[in-house]
C-alpha cells in the first residue's frame, strides 16, 4: 500500500486542500484511504492516527492534513515526478538531491545503496555524496517529530559506506576523513538532545579508526609470511646476464603472483564498470597492460631463442611457472602464461611442441581445459568456488558484467 499512500500525499500537496482532495474521493477511495492510515501509523507511530473514527467525513480531513504538515511524509517520502520515477522497486532515474533523500528513507533497500555505491561516480564524486548526506542529517532538528529516525538512517548510510567501501575513504582519506570530524564537532551543540546518535556517532569513529590502522599494517603483515626467495647461482656475478631457464620456475610464479596482486588490490569495483561504460580507469588500463607485456615478455623468451633443443626446454619451462601459478591460485597470471602458449607465434612452432615431454604436453592441457572459455568458462568458476583465497581472472568477470549491461 505504500507506493499508492506516497502518490496520495503527493497529489495532497499539489491540491492544497485535504477538504477539496477528500471530495474527490468515492465510497471506495474513502475506504482505502482509512486502511492507509491505519496502516502507516504502524510505521511512524508519532503520527497518532489511530485516535481518530474514521466514520466521520471530518476527521479523515483532519488526519489528511495532519499527515500533509509532517515533514517525514512531505520531505522525505513523496518525490516530484519530475526529479525521480519509479518503477515497482526500480529507480529509473532522479535528480542527485531525489536519490540521496531515496537512499535515507525507512523504505530504502541495502541494493539499491550498493547500486548507487557502485555508480555514483560517474556523476558525482565522494566529497559530494558526504556533503549531500550530512546537509540532510542537519536538516532535522529537535522540532521534527521524527528527527531521531531519520539522523539513524543518515549515520546507516555512513555505515554502509564505512563497512563495504572503505576504498573511498582510504583513497580520499584526507577530505572524507576531516569532513567527517567536522561533522562530529558540529553536532556536538546538539548531543544532549540526541544521546542515541551521538552514541552511534562515536561507534563508527571508532571504526574508521580501526580501518585506517588496519590499512597502515597491512603490508608489514604480508611480509611476515613471506617465503625466502629462491636465488640463481650466479644473480651476484658481476656483469653477468641472467637467463630464464637460470631462474627457479616457482620463484618466478611467486614474483609474478607478488606483481598481480598488487595490481589488482589497486583496482576498485567501480573501476570494472567504470571501464565498461567507457568512462576510463587508470588502475585497470595498468591491470589490463600487465597482461599484454607478461604474454609479450612469455612469447619472445621462445622467440628469441634459435636452436631448437633449448627453445623446448624454454617452453617447458614456462609450463612448470604456469603449474606453479596454479598451485599458487593464480588464476588471472595463468591465463597469461596459458595465452602467451597457445598463441599464434607459438603454435606455429610444431616441431618445438610435438618435443615436449609427455608431462609437460599432459600439463599444459590440463590447464588449457581450466581456463577454456567454454560454457562460461565453467570449469574455472568450479575452482573458484572451492580454491579460496585466490586471484581470479578478471576478464571472466568483465564479460559478466558487459554482457549484464549490453542485455539491460
Amino acid at each position: 500500500c505504500e507506493p499508492q499512500f506516497l502518490l496520495w500525499l503527493q497529489e495532497l500537496d499539489l491540491k492544497g486542500s485535504a477538504e477539496e482532495y477528500f471530495e474527490s474521493f468515492s465510497s471506495n477511495g474513502i475506504c482505502e484511504v482509512q486502511t492507509i492510515l491505519s496502516n502507516w501509523e504502524e510505521t511512524f507511530p508519532t503520527i497518532e492516527i489511530s485516535v481518530y473514527d474514521f466514520n466521520d467525513r471530518l476527521v479523515i480531513i483532519n488526519a489528511l492534513e495532519n499527515l500533509k504538515n509532517q515533514k517525514i511524509a512531505v520531505d522525505s517520502l513523496v518525490f516530484s515526478t519530475e526529479k525521480i520515477q519509479i518503477s515497482g522497486d526500480r529507480i529509473l532515474y532522479a535528480s542527485f538531491d531525489k536519490l540521496i533523500e531515496k537512499l535515507t528513507i525507512p523504505s530504502t533497500n541495502s541494493r539499491d545503496v550498493g547500486t548507487f555505491f557502485l555508480t555514483y561516480r560517474a556523476f558525482s564524486d565522494p566529497v559530494d555524496v558526504f556533503n549531500c548526506v550530512k546537509e540532510r542529517f542537519f536538516t532535522w532538528n529537535i522540532e521534527n517529530t521524527n528527527a531521531s529516525y531519520m539522523k539513524i538512517l543518515c549515520l546507516n548510510f555512513f555505515e554502509i559506506w564505512v563497512e563495504d567501501y572503505w576504498s573511498d575513504f582510504r583513497l580520499s582519506k584526507q577530505v572524507l576523513v576531516p569532513l567527517y570530524g567536522e561533522m562530529i564537532l558540529e553536532f556536538k551543540e546538539d548531543k544532549e538532545h540526541f544521546p542515541k546518535i551521538w552514541k552511534a556517532f562515536k561507534q563508527l569513529s571508532q571504526k574508521i579508526q580501526e580501518k585506517l590502522n588496519n590499512g597502515s599494517s597491512t603490508e608489514e603483515r604480508n611480509h611476515e609470511v613471506c617465503p625466502d626467495p629462491i636465488l640463481p647461482m650466479n644473480v651476484l656475478s658481476h656483469g653477468s646476464e641472467l637467463n630464464l631457464l637460470e631462474i627457479d620456475p616457482e620463484e618466478i610464479a611467486r614474483q609474478l603472483t607478488l606483481m598481480d596482486m598488487n595490481n589488482l588490490r589497486n583496482i576498485e569495483p567501480y573501476q570494472i564498470i567504470q571501464w565498461i561504460l567507457e568512462q576510463g580507469s587508470h588502475s585497470l588500463g595498468n591491470f589490463i597492460q600487465y597482461f599484454n607485456d607478461i604474454c609479450g615478455v612469455m612469447i619472445s623468451e621462445i622467440l628469441r631463442v634459435e636452436k631448437l633443443r633449448e627453445r623446448r626446454l624454454v617452453v617447458g619451462h614456462i609450463i612448470e611457472i604456469a603449474e606453479h601459478l596454479l598451485k599458487l591460485k593464480n588464476f588471472n597470471t595463468l591465463c597469461m602464461v596459458v595465452s602467451s602458449l597457445d598463441s599464434i607465434a607459438v603454435h606455429r612452432l610444431t616441431a618445438t611442441l610435438e618435443g615436449l615431454s609427455r608431462r609437460h604436453i599432459k600439463s599444459l592441457n590440463r590447464m588449457k581445459e581450466i581456463i577454456s572459455p567454454e560454457k562460461n568458462y565453467s570449469n574455472m568458476r568450479n575452482m573458484l568456488t572451492t580454491d579460496v583465497p585466490c586471484i581470479p581472472y578478471l576478464g571472466m568477470f568483465m564479460s559478466d558484467i558487459t554482457f549484464i549491461v549490453r542485455f539491460l
